[in-house]
């Protein structure tokens, strides 16, 4: 199961003397445990005790102890790059998609370029870094913009609200049901 996509153009660049404050964006976003899509759940069968591990996908939990560089978080998500005196630049991925998007918006700030990305099911579109935040474009006869796209931290924490809404909406009924048996 997955979505795969690779790159088929990239201009992305992240120069050097940005990768620490690039390196420091990447890292705060491990503290987001509602945006992250990997994890696992136990409870203990005879304490009760609820241990929960959550993580990015493709990324160890704690990649802020492990990964030092910000060239190590772009290799442990599967992104191929090159580096100079200049900076980085990401010229490949090909694979699942995970959660490379958030860690790339994480760099907006600093970054510039485009990363013109294929679907598995022949889907093109084209992710700007030019500015504070990425901006999407879909493929016509020319890049067109998608207005109504936020970027993916946005989405991430629209959604970890909502979900926290419903499961304390959901708590709150089966108190309800409780009180009323």
């Amino acid at each position: 199961m997955g979505y795969y996509v690779q790159i088929e153009s990239s201009t992305f660049m992240l120069k050097k003397e940005d990768y620490e404050e690039a390196y420091v964006a990447m890292c705060a976003l491990n503290q987001f445990d509602n945006i992250k899509r990997g994890g696992s759940y136990h409870k203990d069968q005879d304490t009760g005790v609820v241990t929960e591990n959550k993580w990015f996908s493709w990324m160890t939990p704690n990649y802020p102890d492990t990964l030092t560089t910000v060239e190590e978080i772009f290799k442990e998500l599967g992104f191929e790059i090159n580096t100079s005196d200049t900076g980085l630049e990401i010229w490949g991925y090909d694979n699942k998609t995970g959660q490379e998007d958030l860690f790339l918006e994480a760099c907006c700030p600093w970054a510039s370029g485009n990363i013109e990305w294929r679907g598995e099911d022949g889907d093109m579109w084209m992710d700007n870094y030019d500015h504070m935040t990425v901006r999407r474009y879909h493929r016509s006869a020319e890049w067109i913009q998608q207005k109504d796209y936020v970027g993916a931290i946005s989405d991430a924490l629209a959604f970890a609200e909502w979900s926290k809404k419903y499961r304390e909406d959901m708590r709150k009924a089966r108190e309800e049901e409780n009180v009323e048996a």
